[in-house]
């Protein structure tokens, strides 16, 4: 199996592309029996910008060139990415910052911020070249960061934990869970069922209790407190901002 791309998001100031490559990218021997094809696939987020960008701030003695590279982003930073340019779309912050590495010398790195005082989300990836530094900026204009936060969600491996249920998502067509205990896929039906009973819940509105192949119980207490009751597991309590959460995973 063959690492395959996305096509990239074109933007005024550069590009954004994801990859997938399979892992482990070789067949490895395991009791003497080789794995013909990955255990899973690993994603990368790859940035192109279209100039290069200086840092004011201090003298660079180094050519600085646009930058082109990406690094492995895990599908839980992939969530936290989407979930926070979702969150900041809706207004619900006004600033957010993460950085994303995949090596400990942060070569290259990719850190998206909110300037203060500007309200729009900027993207600045750094790297190393022979000789020179690559360094690009993109500064996201509204419709494109809705366009980014479409993608991500259209295209990446996103994975959310609370309390150590696990659910995985990749593309509108897979959902799955990972109880420890048990695990399984939740399909468009259920899916639906899910996101009624959440959205009810959130209003206030009485919600019937709805199960997940009967192994992921997901239902309202006496004390209106959500509960996900996993087969063979103790119930986890979901606060309110978790339960947005879930259902933005969802939808």
């Amino acid at each position: 199996m063959k690492k395959f791309s996305v096509k990239p998001l074109n933007l005024r100031h550069g590009k954004v592309q994801l990859e997938f490559v399979p892992y482990p990218e070789q067949e490895v021997p395991m009791y003497l029996l080789p794995i013909s094809g990955p255990k899973q696939w690993r994603q990368r987020l790859v940035v192109r910008t279209y100039s290069a960008y200086s840092n004011s701030s201090s003298s660079e003695e180094q050519k600085v060139i646009p930058f082109e590279g990406g690094v492995f982003l895990s599908s839980q930073l992939a969530w936290l990415l989407y979930r926070n340019v979702a969150m900041f779309l809706d207004a619900e912050i006004t600033e957010f910052m993460l950085t994303l590495f995949d090596k400990r010398d942060k070569d290259p790195k990719i850190n998206f911020f909110v300037p203060e005082g500007e309200g729009l989300l900027q993207l600045i990836a750094e790297g190393k070249a022979s000789k020179e530094i690559k360094r690009g900026k993109i500064s996201f204009s509204m419709q494109e960061l809705y366009s980014f936060g479409r993608y991500l969600k259209s295209y990446a491996m996103l994975e959310l934990e609370i309390e150590g249920l696990r659910f995985f998502r990749w593309t509108e067509d897979y959902f799955s869970y990972d109880a420890g205990t048990c695990f399984g896929m939740i399909g468009q039906a259920g899916r639906e069922k899910l996101l009624q009973f959440l959205s009810d819940y959130l209003e206030g509105k009485p919600s019937k209790a709805v199960s997940v192949q009967d192994r992921l119980l997901f239902k309202v207490s006496e004390e209106d407190k959500l509960l996900i009751v996993a087969l063979l597991r103790p119930p986890v309590e979901l606060s309110h901002e978790r339960a947005k959460e879930l259902q933005l995973f969802l939808s």
